[in-house]
């Protein structure tokens, strides 16, 4: 049984879009990463916030990862702008700031 928020959404995220990569599109994503609003900008009591679809996508290691081939490509301010756009073809209201998810 699938019992953390985490978890939850990672299989919403699968069921919505797939398991391909948000970044490259071109390996399977399994990490799930905070896009607009990073945990470690938000205090551990209200961190429950930003594990939702609004702002969280799944991405593969490589694009995940400072060291990957694609450097990290998930931090980048273009991969952002393409989150938010995908975000708002699938009807959903991005989580652009602090304010919006607290």
């Amino acid at each position: 049984m699938i019992t953390s928020r985490r978890q939850k959404l990672k299989l919403f995220i699968v069921e919505e879009v797939g398991h391909t990569c948000a970044c490259c599109g071109l390996r399977p994503g399994y990490d799930l990463h905070e896009v607009l609003v990073p945990r470690t900008h938000v205090p551990k009591r209200k961190q429950k916030g930003i594990f939702v679809r609004e702002n969280c996508a799944l991405v593969c290691v490589e694009c995940h990862r400072p060291g990957g081939t694609q450097r990290g490509a998930v931090h980048t301010e273009k991969f952002k702008a393409r989150f938010r756009a995908r975000l708002r073809r699938l009807g959903y209201t991005p989580l652009d700031d602090e304010e919006n998810m607290l």
